[in-house]
């Protein structure tokens, strides 16, 4: 269960670094 959450988590960071990066690339 420990590792499900842990590979959500991961996906989770990963989703988020890519709307930032993405809100980055529209204001520029």
């Amino acid at each position: 269960m420990s590792d499900l959450q842990t590979k959500l988590g991961s996906g989770m960071n990963k989703l988020q670094e890519g709307i930032e990066q993405g809100k980055m690339k529209l204001q520029v």
